[in-house]
């Protein structure tokens, strides 16, 4: 679970390290390569941020997107007991099924909209001038909109994949006369809607249980948070035997951005994993690792992917995803991923099983019998 997170803000995360050398410490080239890619990222990101603030207007956004948010917040921030006859964006399709969550549950899309509208540009504003590390900017990210989002989300995490599916399936707002009902349906007969809605399912289990006194989405924003420290003392010319660094990765950091870089993406994975391995594997770090990212909520979230058949599922939404391309690219040469690639990605979710068979294994191999105890009582 730790890996899929962490691969998800990946992009957005390392976008915010300082590229000037520490010349007391001697920094790999891998790293080192890493942050001056990734300091030119962040000053075209500081430039973007510039083009959608703006303030002079309310919400501190750009004139157009304040506009255009405001009138869908007429839409999403109903009342929740009104029977809707006609809707310009969400639609009385959505309204009725997220009214059915309840009072509380159903002002969920309004949150959201109004979030953008009163503290987004906050967010943006902070992000630019506060996120000087690795470690500044997932705190961020995770202070201001992760665990808020999860908190809300949480208290209705039941009924709430089946109501945001019902409502893109059943979809019925004025703006869709744009391209036409029957066209929106066929577009939306094409897409593997399930599946999305059970790997919705299946991250709301996972990022919504309580393990103990551990909320499971607190616990893996703090595991996020520690990777980024983690990060930046990599890059800041950490020792390659200092487990709370990733130094000894350098190698594989190499060879990992010139795999991506040629397109070849059966062998970016099979770095990937190695560097996963590389990672987590090293006895001496195994206990450090173990303690910080291989949690109880990360080993019951391994457990609830297994339950919930997220590979199975994201499999399925891939190959449909490559079918679509493949009809509106006709000179397409070949599959961007395939799923052996996946199952190797995924598989290194799993660090007790990417460590078996070596002495760490059984480290991770404790720590679950550890928190099956404290679970399971057995």
């Amino acid at each position: 679970m730790k890996t899929l997170i962490l691969s998800l803000v990946l992009v957005t995360a390392l976008v915010t390290v300082n590229a000037k050398k520490d010349k007391k410490k001697k920094v790999g080239p891998g790293f080192q390569g890493m942050k001056e890619a990734l300091y030119e990222m962040k000053s075209t990101m500081d430039g973007s941020f510039d083009e959608m603030l703006d303030d002079n207007t309310e919400s501190g956004l750009d004139g157009g997107a304040e506009e255009i948010l405001k009138e869908i917040q007429q839409s999403v921030c109903f009342d929740p007991e009104e029977r809707c006859e006609s809707d310009k964006y969400f639609g009385c399709s959505c309204i009725k099924e997220f009214q059915n969550l309840g009072s509380k549950c159903s002002q969920i899309p309004c949150k959201i909209v109004t979030f953008l509208l009163e503290d987004f540009a906050s967010f943006l504003k902070d992000f630019r001038d506060e996120a000087v590390s690795m470690e500044a900017a997932i705190d961020l990210i995770m202070e201001q909109i992760y665990v808020p989002m999860m908190n809300m989300a949480c208290e209705c995490s039941d009924s709430l994949a089946e109501a945001t599916f019902s409502c893109i399936r059943n979809y019925d707002a004025e703006v869709i006369e744009s391209i036409g009902r029957p066209m929106y349906q066929a577009m939306v007969n094409n897409i593997e809607l399930d599946s999305m809605k059970n790997v919705m399912d299946a991250m709301l289990a996972m990022q919504c249980n309580e393990v103990g006194d551990d909320v499971c989405y607190e616990d893996f924003a703090n595991q996020l948070t520690t990777w980024g420290k983690m990060m930046d003392k990599s890059m800041a010319g950490a020792k390659k035997n200092d487990c709370s660094a990733f130094s000894r990765l350098d190698k594989q950091i190499i060879k990992y951005v010139s795999a991506m870089e040629s397109g070849d993406m059966s062998k970016t994975v099979k770095i990937y994993y190695g560097m996963v391995k590389k990672a987590a594997c090293k006895k001496k770090c195994a206990a450090y690792q173990s303690d910080v990212f291989y949690t109880c909520c990360s080993v019951e979230a391994i457990d609830l992917a297994g339950e919930y058949k997220l590979v199975e599922n994201i499999e399925k939404i891939v190959s449909n995803f490559m079918s679509i391309l493949d009809m509106m690219v006709a000179d397409m040469d070949g599959d961007l991923f395939n799923m052996k690639d996946l199952q190797t990605y995924f598989s290194s979710y799993n660090v007790e099983e990417v460590c078996s068979g070596m002495k760490a294994g059984k480290t991770y191999s404790k720590k679950r019998k550890e928190c099956e105890k404290g679970m399971y009582g057995f």
